[in-house]
């Protein structure tokens, strides 16, 4: 199958092309991709600065009317690679249809983003909630066309990957890859594109038979930065 597969991107009219790949002088480093580094390296959110790049994202609305929890399913697969689980939404949905998704939806009442990406994981994808330990969340971030705020969380799944069933009408594929692969020089590209509001980064992964971008996009960014430029 073809790396980007046949996802329409509707790319500005004006657009330029953005900085290279920050993670080829790390890509390879396969340590910095272990559970137990990627964990540390959450736990320390709250409590260090990280010196990173610069990565501009667009600032979390106060006026967003719409709050969701989404889960970042990591696993070991059967190589010893660190993979990450990834939906295609569904082509028929109002929303985001036919893009690459991590699993996740609006919080109830009552639920925190934790509780409701774990549910929304499981109502999409059949993934056991019990099965996942969760390592900690990255920063909230505003999407770009709806200004729905979204909390990501981040969570290891125990053991052998599980069966997964594809929820019929929400999900149209259930697929993985590794973070390694994402790295690709061949895989990851930014464009700059133009807003009413300003210009902002917009990350591209291409994948076997798919595009990741959008909000989706910024979440591995924003991962694949804590996971390869921040050491012990």
């Amino acid at each position: 199958m073809a790396r980007g597969g046949n996802q329409v991107i509707p790319r500005r009219d004006s657009w330029l092309p953005g900085a290279p790949n920050p993670w080829l002088h790390r890509r390879d480093e396969h340590w910095r991709y272990d559970p137990g580094h990627i964990a540390a390296v959450l736990r320390e959110i709250p409590n260090a600065e990280i010196d990173l790049p610069e990565t501009p994202l667009r600032p979390l609305s106060p006026t967003a009317n719409k709050r969701s929890g989404v889960l970042i399913p990591l696993y070991v697969g059967n190589a010893g690679d660190t993979r990450l689980l990834l939906t295609r939404r569904d082509g028929r949905l109002r929303d985001h249809s036919g893009e690459v998704a991590f699993p996740g939806g609006r919080i109830d009442p009552g639920e925190t983003p934790t509780e409701a990406a774990l549910r929304e994981a499981f109502e999409e994808t059949a993934l056991p909630q019990h099965r996942v330990k969760v390592i900690g969340q990255l920063d909230p971030l505003t999407t770009i066309v709806s200004s729905a705020a979204i909390t990501p969380v981040v969570g290891f799944i125990d053991g052998q990957l599980p069966q997964l069933t594809a929820n019929p009408g929400e999900v149209d594929r259930i697929f993985d890859v590794s973070l390694h692969e994402l790295t690709h020089p061949e895989c990851y590209r930014e464009e700059i594109w133009e807003f009413s509001d300003g210009t902002f980064p917009i990350w591209f992964f291409e994948v076997e038979d798919d595009t990741i971008w959008g909000a989706t996009g910024r979440m591995i960014r924003r991962l694949l930065d804590l996971v390869l430029l921040t050491d012990p």
